[in-house]
């Protein structure tokens, strides 16, 4: 025979459906000017004509980043989704102080040059904890970590390199190079003409 709901527990009840939802603060929020210059562009098409670094204002938000030409601006010229992205340091670049960033569902990929090693730390930890937070809870991977120690201990399945800031050891993974299609003649004039049009590449 199956039980009687009291009078109580049905009260309870009703409290627990019209409760309002816990309250949700973002943990990942991070603004700033950089510079920036694109490698690749939609779909992995390869880029050899962008030689200039961009001065923009990044405010990564949760699992968006957005891009403002200045810190002023009202709506921002781009917006990503951080889903699937990946970032690294750019050992394959001559310049120092260099992030990589790739966004796993266009296949862009951008370099970002910060000022020093703390902001490189800083957003590099801010970037990949956007992208780890990205995908469902259900289909998650184990998420890319910036490790911060006092010393160096363990096996590491991906190249890694070690900034020293202060009496911190940061490990950073390596992110190089890569694309999935060469353009075509034509198509890098065309969007030789576009970039100059928008003046943001």
């Amino acid at each position: 025979m199956a039980r009687r709901i009291t009078k109580e527990e049905e009260n309870q009840e009703l409290e627990d459906l019209l409760a309002p939802p816990p309250s949700y603060s973002c943990t990942v929020y991070k603004e700033g000017y950089v510079k920036i210059k694109k490698e690749v562009d939609v779909g992995g098409v390869e880029i050899k004509t962008c030689r200039f670094w961009n001065k923009v204002y990044f405010r990564l938000q949760g699992t968006m980043l957005q891009v403002f030409k200045k810190q002023s601006a009202l709506a921002p010229i781009q917006t990503f989704s951080m889903f699937k992205a990946r970032c690294g340091l750019a050992s394959d670049f001559y310049k120092e102080n260099v992030l990589r960033l790739r966004f796993g569902t266009t296949h862009e990929q951008y370099l970002i040059n910060l000022s020093n090693a703390i902001q490189i730390i800083s957003w590099f930890e801010h970037l990949q904890a956007s992208a780890n937070i990205s995908a469902d809870l259900d289909y998650r991977r184990m998420p890319r970590v910036l490790t911060i120690s006092r010393g160096l201990s363990g096996y590491q399945r991906h190249p890694t390199v070690t900034l020293q800031v202060g009496d911190v050891q940061a490990v950073l993974p390596l992110l190089a190079y890569q694309f999935a299609i060469r353009p075509s003649r034509q198509s890098l004039l065309l969007l030789g003409r576009q970039q100059q049009e928008a003046k943001f590449t």
